[in-house]
């Protein structure tokens, strides 16, 4: 009865920093750039190796920094998160050493991302708060909208969007009058994601494409490959799922073009995603089990808990409700840990969901009281259909009538086909009023003629069984 999260919508963090002052470095890191752009990310670390064996042997401590944090990034971008982490600590030992603001800025920014990356975002924050001090200091603008980039992402995955939404708009101010076409496209890639959070598709849709644009025109295909996947996430969310495999199969082929081994997990859970949609529950069961180990192998907390969330959510709809309860119980586990409350609604609810499937009624009282709390504190109001079906369903178990009469108001308070054709099928269910059933399964035949959606196909079985029953 309630929504199945996916993988959501990745947001993007800015890692860059200032160019190595030795000659010939500067010259092989500007190759590389262009070389990550362009995708050929084994070309780039093999230069930037180059880079930093040359600056070892000068014993040049800035030019050190730099290339530790250069190949550190390369290496991020593939996935590598170990080796990244120790170049980055090498950068910042050395930066602090020299006494560098701007190797130190671009240290702590890139030691900031990896914890974010693998959930630790009290880490995160204060690396990217001390940086936005550093740039502030120096006046750097670049690395201040880099900051401001990625404070922005920390406050949207805890659902403080006015916050991240001010971050993301000082970000594209400070890209476009720096002609930074690449950060700019980071930039309104973020506001689309901000406006995915708050349900306002058209918007999703518009910033997208701008960022898509501005990606295809500098030839980065990094950026191509995750609005790609952004998109497909978005058709998903709009029932069209013939387009969203399409988006989802060219990220997934750009991201393994790329060797992006954390794009190809994000792409593997999101086609799993619609295949479960589908009703192909094997085949979405497989990818997410593609996930979790990959999730395990990146160190990618977030990933792993919302891959275990996913199998929770099959198992709960497959009948196998013992392994589903496992399942919430570590997916909550972790998100409550990285405080996550975006995520940690929708594992609420379908926990909630369970525990009715299974006759607590208390437990799942409870948890979708949570669930409501938290939707009301991060001002999120994609669930509150879902959450008032919740309530007159769990008032039905003790007042059949109450029920129906919550019910009937709530046809007045929502307009949406799906949501007018599951309020008649939950009346039909308490009163079996023939109207009702005959709404719902006009409404749930219209849904699934233009979304084969396995949640529709199922309903209109169940209510064309009613009727050969009752005939």
């Amino acid at each position: 009865m309630t929504p199945k999260k996916y993988r959501l919508t990745k947001t993007w963090l800015a890692i860059t920093g200032p160019p190595p002052q030795y000659y010939p470095l500067a010259l092989r890191q500007r190759q590389a750039g262009v070389l990550t752009v362009a995708g050929k990310w084994d070309l780039a670390e093999q230069l930037l190796r180059r880079n930093l064996d040359q600056a070892r042997e000068s014993g040049d401590m800035a030019a050190i920094a730099g290339s530790q944090r250069d190949l550190g990034a390369i290496l991020f971008k593939k996935g590598e998160y170990d080796q990244a982490k120790g170049l980055y600590l090498q950068s910042q030992q050395a930066a602090e050493t020299i006494n560098d603001p701007d190797l130190l800025s671009a240290a702590l920014n890139n030691i900031g991302t990896l914890y974010f990356n693998q959930g630790d975002y009290a880490g995160a924050a204060e690396c990217f708060e001390k940086r936005r001090g550093i740039t502030m200091q120096t006046g750097d603008r670049q690395g201040l909208g880099e900051a401001l980039n990625n404070l922005g992402t920390l406050h949207a995955d805890r659902g403080n969007y006015d916050q991240a939404m001010d971050c993301y708009r000082q970000k594209l101010e400070i890209a476009q009058s720096l002609g930074d076409r690449q950060g700019e496209g980071l930039a309104w890639g973020n506001v689309a994601m901000i406006h995915y959070y708050q349900g306002k598709m058209d918007l999703v849709i518009e910033n997208l494409k701008k960022q898509e644009e501005t990606a295809a025109e500098i030839g980065d295909k990094h950026t191509m490959a995750l609005c790609s996947g952004n998109l497909g996430l978005v058709y998903m969310d709009l029932g069209d799922y013939e387009r969203a495999m399409e988006y989802n199969n060219k990220k997934l082929a750009l991201t393994r073009a790329l060797g992006d081994k954390s794009g190809v997990n994000s792409a593997v859970s999101n086609i799993g995603v619609l295949y479960y949609y589908m009703g192909r529950y094997e085949e979405s069961l497989e990818c997410m089990r593609q996930e979790m180990e990959g999730a395990r192998e990146l160190g990618d907390k977030l990933s792993l808990a919302l891959a275990e969330f996913n199998v929770a959510n099959i198992y709960k709809d497959t009948g196998r409700y013992p392994e589903a309860g496992q399942y919430y119980q570590k997916a909550l586990s972790a998100i409550e840990a990285m405080d996550v409350k975006y995520y940690l609604c929708d594992i609420l609810i379908n926990r909630a969901e369970l525990y009715f499937l299974t006759g607590d009624h208390k437990a799942a009282g409870e948890a979708a009281d949570r669930a409501a709390l938290l939707a009301r504190e991060i001002k999120r109001t994609d669930n509150d259909f879902f959450g008032d079906i919740f309530k007159a369903k769990l008032l039905g178990v003790s007042d059949r009538t109450g029920a129906i009469e919550m019910l009937i108001t709530m046809l007045g308070r929502y307009s949406q086909e799906p949501e007018l054709a599951r309020i008649n099928f939950e009346i039909y269910y308490l009163n079996g009023d023939q109207k009702n059933r005959d709404e719902s399964l006009r409404r749930y035949r219209s849904l699934y003629g233009r979304t084969p959606k396995a949640e529709y196909r199922d309903r209109i079985m169940v209510l064309q069984k009613n009727v050969s029953e009752n005939t």
